[in-house]
């Protein structure tokens, strides 16, 4: 079993480091949308990858950058679309897009509550 799992670890071809990270990705960014997710369906895969490739969507309230459309549907990927949803989804997050002809992509996001209070 041991060997298996180690030929699968070194076969596996480690993904580039992260493009930007947080506001820094407004500037790589082709949008930057406000919005709320919806529609969210998990699929956790057990170890070795240990990983939720949930798909869901992100309803836009408020593009900053660009063209956005109304929804935006994402599936959180291998290395493209790397980062997992938090298991707290609720309120408003900010998105840094990447325009694509295939899936759409996103550099990273965040929400403004996790770093501003936003309390009435």
């Amino acid at each position: 079993m041991w060997t298996v799992l180690l030929a699968l670890i070194i076969s596996t071809k480690p993904c580039p480091a992260p493009e930007c990270k947080g506001e820094s990705c407004r500037a790589k960014a082709d949008y930057v949308a406000l919005g709320t997710i919806t529609n969210v369906v998990h699929h956790p895969e057990p170890a070795p990858l240990l990983k939720d490739f949930a798909e869901f969507t992100l309803v836009v309230t408020k593009c900053e950058k660009g063209t956005c459309p109304k929804e935006i549907k994402y599936r959180v990927g291998w290395c493209t679309n790397a980062r997992t949803l938090p298991a707290d989804t609720k309120g408003e997050f900010i998105f840094y897009g990447k325009k694509s002809s295939a899936e759409p992509q996103y550099l990273d996001f965040w929400a403004p509550s996790d770093f501003f209070d936003t309390t009435p």
